[in-house]
């Protein structure tokens, strides 16, 4: 298999098990799995793979650390979802739960926690996050698939349209 249908594969069974789980019918679930355009997707997330880390503090603060941890997968990957689990505001510190769905630079789902703590308005952020496996784990995360495919097209460019006019201007 090449890596677009690998990524059609793995993103279908993905929502298939979440719809299920969700007591959404077959039917249903194949609607919500059509409206993504896999080719747009697979082009788009190619040139958006990172590095992702265990841990990372970053920031603009004047006394801020820039510090990156070991590699969290081994190979490069791009965000596909993520959900608040958790959210803790006092004063000037915030503290989130995050359940993140990555893809990976083989196009294996990976899931993912992650602990972000923010100081004043991003001037200061750290993340731990730790793998969960290939599989939706156990968790309080509100994740309904029309969220996902929003977040996954979000991802892709705009279509082009051809009989668009444009301008250009020099």
């Amino acid at each position: 298999m090449n890596k677009l249908e690998l990524l059609t594969v793995n993103i279908s069974d993905i929502m298939m098990e979440k719809g299920e789980e969700l007591g959404m019918t077959a039917e249903d679930i194949i609607k919500q799995i059509t409206r993504i355009n896999f080719p747009a997707l697979y082009f788009a997330i190619s040139e958006k793979m990172q590095n992702v880390y265990h841990f990372l503090s970053d920031g603009d603060a004047y006394n801020s650390i820039r510090y990156r941890g070991s590699r969290l997968f081994g190979q490069n990957a791009v965000r596909l979802f993520r959900s608040k689990m958790l959210d803790f505001e006092d004063c000037n510190l915030q503290n989130e739960h995050w359940l993140e769905l990555w893809l990976l630079d083989d196009m294996n789902p990976a899931f993912v926690s992650c602990f972000r703590t923010m100081y004043g308005n991003e001037d200061y952020i750290t993340e731990y996050r730790e793998y969960k496996g290939t599989e939706w784990p156990v968790c309080n995360a509100e994740v309904r698939l029309e969220a996902i495919v929003s977040a996954i097209q979000e991802l892709c460019p705009p279509f082009f349209n051809p009989n668009e006019t444009i301008v250009f201007e020099t």
